[in-house]
């Protein structure tokens, strides 16, 4: 039964964030109840939605009647796709609203099943009708009850559903979960609570003895088990708390789920990952997410007596980590990392997830207390326009001086200081007909009407000056040549001869040049020759004869030309002994595929650096990156290859492997229990549905650029073999059959006709080899002689 401490409508949520809550009425809250999810105001918030009240919603109760189930962090279901146990009609919530997708084909399905269940019970009897009638009684839904109180947050008892077990990972006791109390400090005035729980994609926990990440999975596995380091990652959006915010007190709640292989020891922190984890961290690699960097422990370590089945543990954030979480606001989200022990005997602790069957039902919640950013007050200033001419300056001033009459005057401010203006005289000028000294004489009649009868002139007042006249010097262009020079010259000794010399001011400072010398070019011909004398001639005539070369003299010398980094190198221009250098390469990474490497072949191989047969297993740690130009070319002297001088375009097209077609599709690698299965996910709304692959292990896939084909490897007992399925996950078929054999890492031609892919087929050496979409006209395109791996055809 749900519980009566509730106070909260499970079809609230954030606008952004539906599964997630404000503990006070706001405008980010929307009703979910519906498929097109509705806004609602802060007074029917207050009467309805945060109250026990809500069960008497007129939403909530056609809700029910409708059958649908709200998957957010008060009701146990999925937010972001359909959870593999749960059943097929199982409503789903995703960002935009609560919607059911179903295929035609299931329509037909269950219309088929209603007939037939029409036709039993018409054949069989009436002493059929009591079973198949019988209501059916819902499972009891986990819940998660917040009261709100100035000082501490109570999370109410919960029960979940009798499970027959001991305490296995995912076998939840039957019982009620201990009661829980989070304490608060006395928040300031204005504070507000905010309650955030993950989605499902963004719960994951990963181990380093696998290459998939296990998104969504019911436990959080954290800790040693078997010399294998599990550690489990949680993304919180943030996108609902204003970017300015100051947050006061932040603290993540943690639930225990299993105990059984934990060994009671250690400490466990919590740290926070580094921001460039979180914008594609539903696609991270178990790798990528277990050596993820990290900024730093959120709160101190969590320690055994802490922790417990079923005990719910409160980590606050130390001042450290509220700076780092308030730094994440501007990016809208932020990864925390759960570690534990990472060496020793088994010592695993399972932390709830909150998703999928058999769980406890609290999912990691971060409560959040913050300010919001003040709202700015904006004063007007209206500016009174100039007055045109000093008449209507008289009429304003009229106009003033009636209101300031009628007006209760500003008390003036003992502090404030009236400046005393500077006496500054104005000479009249002599008008110069009588309409000047009329209107002179109106403009003295308005000035005594607003400053009072002339005053005498002060002994220390001021004439004004006039300001003075600004001299422009003109700097004559230089001479193109040095016979223009010696021209000029000719013409200023002239022009001195008649004219008056001006002295030179006491203050002139004259700027000393830098003694460069500029080497002079040997002439190319004989017409230069005397082109050079003329101007050592003119150059004489100008300076004298030439002075000897000073000792602090710099001679110029030309600044060398930068060369552009290439993208690659042809192999047979390097050097026979290749430098290796660390570190990222100087190259700016362009947004685009260049057009050079269109239709050639990206790999790994360790041809540069060769190994032993003894150490051919530790080729990937000599590993550069070749590009093959006409790979299908028949002789294998065509087939060029060159030494790429960075990896950004490898990386760029390895990602887009994925991709449809259309760009909005694409397929991707879920680990779910002991399995890898395919899904594909829409990037535009972040709905994702199963593909194919439960009961097997299946990667590596890649999207044809060119159809709705997929290829894939799929992993059995006869070894690793090359397939391809359509979209639907129907009509599969694989193209390799190698017996007990590794074939790898398929990639697309751009036309869609072809796939490369590698395999350890001949004695042992990873070569590339290539095959047509139908099994056909397999050949290998690598040379034999090193190890070549992981390709992909750029397009």
């Amino acid at each position: 039964m749900q519980n009566d401490l509730d106070t909260r409508c499970k079809y609230l949520g954030l606008r952004l964030d539906p599964g997630s809550t404000f503990l006070h009425p706001t405008d980010e809250h929307r009703c979910f109840s519906a498929e097109v999810p509705q806004p609602v105001t802060q007074t029917y918030q207050n009467q309805y939605c945060l109250c026990p009240q809500y069960k008497t919603c007129s939403r909530y109760l056609q809700a029910q009647e409708a059958g649908q189930v709200r998957g957010d962090n008060r009701a146990g279901g999925n937010v972001h796709g359909r959870n593999p146990d749960a059943p097929a009609e199982t409503t789903d919530l995703s960002g935009a609203g609560i919607g059911r997708r179903s295929s035609l084909s299931e329509a037909i399905s269950w219309g088929a099943v209603g007939l037939l269940g029409v036709l039993v019970l018409f054949f069989v009897g009436n002493w059929l009708r009591p079973v198949l009638f019988q209501p059916t009684q819902p499972n009891p839904v986990s819940k998660i009850s917040l009261a709100v109180t100035p000082t501490a947050i109570q999370v109410a008892q919960v029960r979940t559903p009798a499970v027959v077990g001991g305490n296995a990972p995912g076998v939840i006791p039957a019982g009620p979960l201990p009661s829980t109390t989070l304490s608060l400090p006395t928040p300031p005035p204005g504070a507000l609570l905010a309650s955030l729980v993950p989605v499902q994609n963004a719960v994951v926990w990963a181990s380093d003895g696998e290459i998939q990440a296990h998104f969504g999975d019911r436990g959080l596995r954290v800790g040693v088990y078997q010399n294998h380091v599990y550690e489990g990652m949680i993304q919180f959006r943030l996108q609902s708390i204003p970017q300015g915010s100051q947050i006061v007190y932040a603290a993540l709640a943690l639930t225990g789920l299993s105990t059984e292989t934990w060994g009671e020891e250690g400490k466990w922190p919590v740290v926070m990952l580094d921001a460039s984890v979180d914008k594609d961290f539903a696609n991270q690699t178990a790798e990528a997410l277990l050596k993820a960097p990290a900024v730093g422990p959120v709160g101190d370590a969590l320690v055994p007596a802490q922790m417990g089945l079923r005990q719910t543990v409160i980590l606050p954030f130390s001042q450290d980590g509220l700076q780092h979480l308030a730094g994440r606001l501007a990016q809208g989200a932020v990864s925390l990392r759960l570690e534990g022990p990472k060496t020793g005997s088994d010592n695993l602790f399972i932390w709830d997830s909150g998703y999928g069957q058999g769980v406890l039902g609290r999912r990691p919640t971060l409560y959040i207390q913050y300010l919001p950013p003040p709202t700015p007050t904006f004063v007007v200033v209206t500016l009174t326009p100039t007055p045109a001419n000093i008449v209507t300056q008289v009429a304003q001033a009229i106009e003033a001086t009636q209101r300031a009459l009628t007006a209760t005057p500003t008390p003036v401010d003992g502090i404030i200081a009236t400046p005393t203006p500077l006496k500054v005289i104005v000479p009249l000028p002599v008008a110069g007909n009588d309409a000047t000294a009329t209107w002179q004489a109106a403009l003295a009649t308005a000035q005594i009407f607003l400053t009072g009868t002339a005053t005498p002139v002060p002994p220390d007042a001021i004439t004004a000056t006039p300001t003075s006249t600004y001299v422009v010097v003109t700097v004559p262009p230089t001479p193109a040549n040095s016979q223009t020079a010696v021209a000029r010259a000719v013409e200023a000794a002239r022009n001195a001869l008649i004219a008056t010399p001006t002295a030179t001011p006491p203050n002139l400072v004259t700027a000393t040049p830098i003694k460069v010398i500029i080497p002079t070019e040997t002439p190319g011909n004989a017409a230069t020759a005397v082109w050079q004398g003329m101007v050592a001639t003119a150059q004489a005539f100008l300076t004298g004869t030439a002075t000897p070369i000073p000792p602090g003299a710099v001679t110029a010398t030309p600044l060398p030309t930068q060369t552009p980094v290439p993208l690659f190198i042809a192999l047979d221009q390097l050097t026979p002994t290749p430098i290796r250098t660390a570190g990222p390469s100087p190259t700016p990474t362009p947004g685009g595929m260049p057009a050079a490497l269109r239709g050639n072949i990206l790999f790994l191989s360790d041809r540069l650096n060769p190994q032993s047969d003894q150490t051919r297993s530790q080729a990937a740690a000599n590993a550069v990156l070749l590009m093959m130009a006409n790979p299908l070319a028949d002789n294998p002297a065509d087939k060029t290859l060159s030494l790429m001088t960075n990896d950004w375009a490898y990386k760029k097209a390895t990602s887009m492997m994925g991709d449809g077609p259309d760009g909005v599709q694409r397929v991707f690698v879920q680990g779910y229990r002991e399995t890898f299965e395919l899904w594909l996910v829409n990037q535009k709304d972040g709905w994702i549905s199963y593909l194919l692959g439960r009961g097997g292990i299946n990667y590596d896939p890649t999207w044809s650029p060119q159809s709705d084909l997929i290829a894939y490897v799929n992993s059995g007992p006869g070894g690793d073999q090359i397939m391809v399925v359509d979209k639907e996950g129907k009509n599969p078929r694989q193209l390799t059959n190698f017996v007990k054999l590794q074939a790898k890492h398929p990639s697309w031609s751009p036309d869609g006709q072809q796939l490369i892919f590698w395999t350890n087929r001949d004695d042992n050496l990873k070569q590339i080899y290539v095959i047509n979409v139908d099994g056909t006209g397999l050949r290998r395109l690598s040379d034999g002689q090193s190890n070549d791996w992981d390709p992909v055809w750029v397009y």
